[in-house]
C-alpha cells in the first residue's frame, strides 16, 4: 500500500475512534445526587465554602417551599441543594455616622421589626468564588424554571419580594423587548454563612515576617492557593551530621545562630527540591522555618479540632515524605542508581538512622524516617530530616493592611 494511502487510512481509523468514543461517551453513567423529598438537606459548614444563593422564601410555608426547591433542583440539575435558616436580630443598636448634641456617637437602629427570619436555598460545593463550574451553573440556575417557584390561581409562592421582582420582569421585558428570565434570576455567588469571616480572609503575617521571607525565589507567601503539605521544618540545630564530618562543622559552626542555620535548611532543602522537578516552597517566621510540597484549592474536611485532612490529590507527598509509610528513606535520590552510588546512599541512610536516634530517640517500629542529602553529590554534604508526620497547613499570606501600606 502506498505511504499517503496508509497514512490516509490511519487518520480515518484515529476519527472514527474518537468520533465512537465522543458519541458513547453520552451514554456512560452520570452520579446523581441524593433527592429523597424526606431528607434532610440542611446547611452544614463541611458543605461550601462557596455556594450559589438561589432563592429566599418568607412566612409560614417558607420551610416547605424551599424543601420542595432544594429537591427539585436535585431532582432536576443533579447538584447540591441545601435550605439554611436564616435569622437576622435588627433589634440591637448600630454606631451611625456622626455625633449627637452630647458628643456621644449617633446609635441608629431599624425604624420597623425586631428580626428577619427567612429560609434560603443554596447550590452547589464549590472551593472557591472563581470556579468556573460556579459560573457555569450560576447562569443555569438563573434561567431556570422549577415548579416549586410557580404561581397560579390555586397556588401560593412565600418568595421574598416575589410580587416586587414580576412586576420587575414584566418593565425590563417591555422595555428591552428581551426573553423572560428565571425566577431566580437575582442568584449569586456567596460564602458559606456558618463558616467564620477569618476562614475566607485569612489573618496575614506581620511586617516582620514578610520582610524576612522578601526575595525568597520560592516563598509560600507568593504561592496562589489556599492550601499546602509541610513536610520538613527546622527550629534551629536540626541539621543532622554524619560522623566523619561532624567535629571539624561544630567546631566552625559554633558562631552561627540556630534560626539562620534553619532558613538555611530550609531554603537548600527547597531549591533540592525544586532541582528534580517538584513543586516546594519554603517560609521562615520569628522561631522557625519550614518546607512545603504542593499547591491545592481544597481540603477533604476540617474537623471539629480545625485539624485539615488531605485530599486523595496529597496522598503522593504523604507516601513519599512520611515516615508512616515503608518508600524509599531518601525521598529525592534517582530510582536507577550505580553500583557505587547505591552503596555510599547505603551508608548516608545508616549514618541518618543512628544520628536521628541520638537526637530524637528510638524510632517507634514500623516507622521509615525520610532525609535528604543537600547538595547530593558534594562529600561534605548535610543530611536534613523531613518531618515524621507530613501536615496539610493552610498556607500564610501577606497582611491585607500591609498591601495598602505599599500606596500610601
Amino acid at each position: 500500500m502506498p505511504l499517503g494511502r496508509a497514512l490516509l487510512f490511519v487518520l480515518l481509523l484515529s476519527a472514527g475512534t474518537l468520533h465512537a468514543q465522543g458519541l458513547f461517551s453520552r451514554f456512560r453513567p452520570v452520579d446523581r445526587v441524593s433527592s429523597d423529598s424526606a431528607a434532610d438537606y440542611t446547611l452544614t459548614q463541611q458543605n461550601g465554602p462557596w455556594l450559589i444563593m438561589a432563592a429566599t422564601f418568607t412566612g409560614e410555608g417558607a420551610q416547605q417551599q424551599a424543601q420542595n426547591l432544594a429537591v427539585e433542583l436535585r431532582q432536576k440539575m443533579n447538584v447540591s441543594a441545601y435550605i439554611h435558616d436564616l435569622k437576622m436580630d435588627l433589634s440591637t443598636e448600630n454606631v451611625g455616622r456622626g455625633v449627637d448634641r452630647y458628643g456621644n456617637k449617633k446609635q441608629m437602629k431599624y425604624q420597623k421589626g425586631s428580626s428577619i427570619h427567612e429560609w434560603a436555598v443554596l447550590v452547589g460545593d464549590f472551593p472557591n468564588i472563581d470556579d468556573p463550574e460556579a459560573q457555569r451553573l450560576l447562569r443555569g440556575v438563573k434561567t431556570f424554571e422549577p415548579d416549586a417557584l410557580k404561581v397560579g390561581e390555586d397556588s401560593k409562592t412565600y418568595q421574598t419580594w416575589a410580587a416586587i421582582r414580576r412586576h420587575q420582569e414584566r418593565i425590563i421585558q417591555r422595555v428591552s423587548h428581551s426573553e423572560p428570565a428565571g425566577p431566580m434570576r437575582t442568584a449569586f455567588v456567596t460564602r458559606n454563612p456558618l463558616l467564620p469571616q477569618e476562614y475566607f480572609v485569612p489573618k496575614g503575617v506581620d511586617k516582620f515576617v514578610a520582610d524576612i521571607n522578601k526575595g525568597v525565589r520560592y516563598s509560600l507567601l507568593d504561592m496562589k492557593a489556599r492550601y499546602t503539605v509541610k513536610v520538613a521544618t527546622f527550629r534551629g540545630e536540626s541539621r543532622l551530621q554524619t560522623a566523619s564530618v561532624s567535629t571539624n562543622r561544630n567546631q566552625q559552626d559554633k558562631s552561627i545562630d540556630p534560626l539562620v542555620e534553619a532558613a538555611e535548611n530550609a531554603h537548600l532543602l527547597t531549591e533540592e527540591i525544586r532541582r528534580v522537578g517538584v513543586e516546594a516552597y519554603e517560609f521562615h517566621d520569628r522561631y522557625e522555618s519550614y518546607v512545603t510540597i504542593g499547591s491545592f484549592d481544597e481540603v477533604k474536611q476540617i474537623d471539629e479540632q480545625g485539624r485539615l485532612w488531605p485530599t486523595d490529590e496529597m496522598m503522593p507527598i504523604f507516601h513519599a515524605f512520611g515516615a508512616a509509610y515503608n518508600t524509599p528513606a531518601d525521598p529525592l535520590q534517582r530510582a536507577q542508581l550505580p553500583t557505587q552510588v547505591q552503596s555510599r546512599a547505603a551508608s548516608v541512610e545508616s549514618q541518618f538512622k543512628q544520628v536521628f536516634a541520638q537526637k530524637h530517640g528510638t524510632v517507634a517500629g514500623g516507622l521509615h524516617p525520610k532525609f535528604a542529602r543537600i547538595p547530593p553529590n558534594d562529600p561534605r554534604a548535610r543530611v536534613v530530616p523531613f518531618d515524621i508526620h507530613p501536615t496539610v497547613i493552610e498556607a500564610p499570606k501577606r497582611s491585607v493592611s500591609g498591601s495598602f501600606n505599599l500606596w500610601r
